[in-house]
């Protein structure tokens, strides 16, 4: 076809976004014959936002080309961004083919001889295709009962048409987030969120959720979904049961749909065959099918940046100019202490670690821009067992060794001498950290590094967004929670190419508050280890249910049925939160315990202490009772619980004003408030829990928590009162605190003072005066923060004894701090 027909083309761009119009800019400014076809309306995805919608230029720390001004982005409002890109389009000449006709119905031929086939009956030749089309044109719906109704909506174009609208809005993205703010001006809003927290939203747009929410403004539906859909009212399930929401809005902000049929039909491949997989490209943009170049949020990354340099990128790689990426000087930053380019260094990334051969080479450079590399030596500690952190390590050079204790009892044993240690190599390609990740449980080994070790650490929201985006990596994140837990704690002989046959069996279970994973006498449904959550273990006896253990995330259960005659539980298990197990089937455990009499042999062992422990534990009705409550009162998500016997409390009040005297005058426990069960008193206290909701969103960043699990607050607090709101348990408080007291204490954390050794435990009273001569500190109390207990970290702790100054200063003993798993134990043995 000759080069002046007006239907050739060097570049046909499908898509009038941000990509499409980049990719046209640049094509028009290089002078290339292109044309960008939109079916629907200029940058139609921007176009649908709500009026007024202000859009934000996210990553900060990224720039627009500045090739592509006069087009450009800066953020504002929806109507200012649609205004200066058609305005700038216009400028630089970029040829536009807008509306139905010029929708693309087909695609064939090959590189150099391309035909797209338009609605109008049109037929356009090209040598190169850059696909720019969003996923806004297949939008996900609920697929629940009722979804039908026409209350029922997917898209919000103008929040100021409803008003006064009970609206139940799902969706926990950015795009959710914005609507629900537009919306709460003047309707009753409920954010529907299947988890309970906002991993996908960019920060400003997070701390405005969570602030809303904490202030009233809009209520927010955590770990829930919708079930059914009525004309005025939802059907939510939620942990604790199905709920009715009062709707007569609903609203689902729940993504798109790649066209996947279109691109597969063009001879595109996929890496897996999940749904939200994205199409393979290489770092020039270019698609398996050469000469087809995939942008934008159809590449993998749909944020405005992004998609606009990348659109520019593809036009420089069609035309075989050197381009640098425009992320190019942040990663090589990052990669400053390993050898090799950028390029290079990703290359060698894909080719090390298989946790990342699912994704493409644009999510990579995206997901890395949010890690840190770290280069350890040999030996150093990279973290310690029992601390609270929750990124991921990826191991790129070199080895790494997790180091467990051989047996728990000894671990958490008080005597002299050294500990067994059970040591496993992990090495390179390799992965560790996703039991905290997944669980939100203390560090559940001691991770050393090897020879030359190399990492990538990844902050959990990075690591979960990947998560929910690649079930790829979902999966092989899954199956290696499950060979570690299988070798740590059953089968730590067995070769690990069988552990990974074994877990590729598994199938992962989830379960509400309150719901049974099985029942006595049930037949058995294989080997469950918990990796979410909290359960209890009980019979019924007498007509009563008496808890027999409670076991939180990082335990089995389930094995003992395995050696049953007849195949059945022989107790009731329950979850006590939102949990999560991974369950081995009887046909893949059966076999396996077959093939390997000796561990066959262990765990019968282990099933006679059992059925003791068990015969034991049911004939004490208060430890069953003790237990429900602690569980009832919310301690299967603490990690330090305060507790008093309230047959030695002789109600002196000592702890509070010890409490008081230590912390500039304001205790941080309320003796008389709280549950009680039996003699067992919860005072209101903080529990220093295992996913503190308090952290959820804290503006200056002062609530902190230590490797050892105490969470406290800086003095750099603004006194906003997030964190109070967020506490389920009343815990913090907004008090007014001496100034002269934070400074002191602020010197003793950075280490410009010493605290008192004082005598601290010896003699009951207030502390304040033996530890800093008698000043009066609440007198002058001039500044309003957030307070609670801390642990008293800045206390000396003395051997034997608590550093709590609340325990050190009860005179009966009747106070104590500890670890509600360590006290359930205590409380069966006792019994036993």
């Amino acid at each position: 076809m000759a080069a002046g027909d007006d239907n050739h083309f060097d570049i046909v761009i499908v898509g009038g976004g941000p990509a499409g119009l980049a990719a046209g800019a640049q094509a028009a400014k290089q002078g290339v014959r292109h044309v960008v076809l939109e079916r629907g309306e200029l940058a139609n995805t921007i176009h649908s936002y709500q009026k007024g919608k202000y859009v934000m230029a996210e990553p900060l720390d990224l720039v627009v080309r500045e090739e592509l001004l006069p087009l450009g982005f800066e953020e504002g409002t929806r109507e200012d961004i649609l205004d200066a890109w058609a305005s700038g389009s216009e400028e630089i000449g970029t040829n536009l083919r807008i509306g139905p006709g010029a929708e693309v119905t087909k695609v064939e031929g090959v590189k150099g001889d391309f035909k797209v086939h338009l609605k109008d009956g049109s037929v356009l030749t090209a040598a190169n295709l850059i696909m720019a089309i969003g996923l806004q044109g297949n939008l996900r719906e609920f697929g629940v009962p009722g979804d039908h109704h026409p209350h029922v909506t997917y898209q919000l174009a103008d929040p100021g048409e409803h008003i006064d609208k009970y609206v139940a809005l799902v969706g926990a993205g950015d795009a959710g987030i914005e609507n629900a703010m537009a919306l709460s001006a003047n309707n009753d809003v409920t954010v529907v969120n299947r988890r309970d927290e906002f991993p996908r939203a960019k920060p400003r747009n997070r701390q405005t959720i969570e602030s809303a929410i904490k202030a009233g403004d809009i209520a927010h539906a955590t770990n829930a979904t919708i079930k059914e859909i009525h004309e005025d009212h939802v059907v939510l399930e939620t942990p604790s049961g199905d709920e009715k929401l009062k709707a007569d809005m609903v609203l689902g902000r729940l993504g798109a749909i790649p066209p996947r049929k279109f691109l597969e039909d063009l001879g595109v491949n996929f890496p897996s065959d999940d749904p939200p997989a994205v199409p393979e490209v290489s770092e020039t943009f270019e698609s398996n099918v050469p000469g087809v170049y995939l942008v934008g949020a159809i590449a993998g990354y749909p944020l405005i940046k992004h998609c606009m340099n990348q659109g520019y990128e593809a036009v420089e790689h069609i035309l075989g100019n050197h381009v640098v990426p425009a992320d190019e000087g942040k990663l090589a930053e990052k990669f400053a202490k390993i050898d090799g380019t950028v390029s290079e260094v990703l290359e060698r990334i894909q080719a090390t670690i298989p946790l990342f051969q699912g994704i493409t080479r644009i999510q990579l450079r995206e997901f890395l821009g949010d890690s840190t590399v770290h280069v350890f030596s040999k030996g150093e500690t990279i973290y310690e067992r029992n601390d609270f952190s929750d990124s991921i390590y990826s191991i790129l050079e070199g080895s790494a060794v997790a180091i467990v204790p051989a047996d728990e009892a000894d671990a958490d044993s008080s005597a002299s001498g050294p500990i067994a240690e059970l040591r496993f190599p992990i090495p390179t390609g390799n992965f560790f950290g996703e039991m905290s990740l997944i669980s939100g449980r203390r560090r559940s080994a001691t991770m050393e590094a090897g020879d030359h070790c190399v990492c990538i650490e990844t902050p959990r929201l990075s690591m979960i967004r990947l998560m929910s985006s690649v079930r790829d990596v979902k999966r092989v994140i899954d199956e290696v929670f499950i060979v570690r837990k299988l070798q740590s704690d059953l089968a730590p002989g067995v070769p690990l190419p069988e552990l990974e046959e074994l877990a590729h069996s598994a199938v992962i279970e989830s379960y509400k508050q309150g719901d049974l994973l099985f029942e006595d006498g049930d037949e058995s449904d294989g080997l469950h280890l918990i990796r979410r959550g909290s359960v209890t273990v009980s019979k019924v006896k007498g007509g009563t249910e008496k808890i027999l253990a409670y076991l939180p995330a990082g335990n089995i259960v389930g094995e003992m049925a395995l050696f049953h005659p007849e195949g059945t539980r022989n107790a009731r298990v329950r979850a006590t939160i939102l949990t999560e197990t991974i369950r081995i089937p009887p046909e893949a455990i059966g076999p396996f315990l077959e093939a390997h009499d000796e561990l066959r042999r262990e765990l019968k062992t282990k099933e006679a202490e059992r059925l003791v422990q068990n015969a034991m534990a049911t004939s004490d009705k208060r430890a069953s009772g003790l237990v429900e409550f602690l569980m009832g009162a919310g301690a299967g998500e603490a990690t330090d619980i305060l507790l008093i016997d309230e047959a030695l409390c002789v109600r002196c009040d000592n702890c509070e004003k010890a409490c008081a005297d230590t912390h500039g005058g304001v205790s941080r426990l309320d003796r008389e408030a709280g549950p009680t069960f039996a003699t067992v008193h919860i005072p209101t206290s903080c529990r220093h829990c295992e996913n503190p909701k308090c952290m959820t969103d804290c503006p200056p960043d002062a609530l902190r928590r230590k490797p050892s699990g105490e969470v406290y607050i800086l003095d750099n607090c603004i006194g906003c009162g997030n964190c109070s709101s967020f506490c389920p348990y009343g815990v913090i408080q907004m008090a007014a605190v001496d100034e002269k007291y934070m400074a002191e204490q602020k010197a003793i954390r950075e280490g410009r003072a010493k605290p008192s050794t004082g005598s601290v435990g010896k003699i009951p009273g207030t502390l304040w005066n033996l530890l800093f001569g008698g000043r009066q500190s609440a007198a002058k109390a001039d500044k309003k923060m957030a307070v609670k207990c801390d642990l008293c970290t800045n206390l000396p702790a003395k051997r034997g004894q608590h550093r709590a100054a609340c325990v050190a200063s009860c005179p009966t003993g009747a106070i104590l701090r500890v670890s509600p798993k360590d006290y359930v134990d205590s409380v069966m043995a006792a019994e036993d």
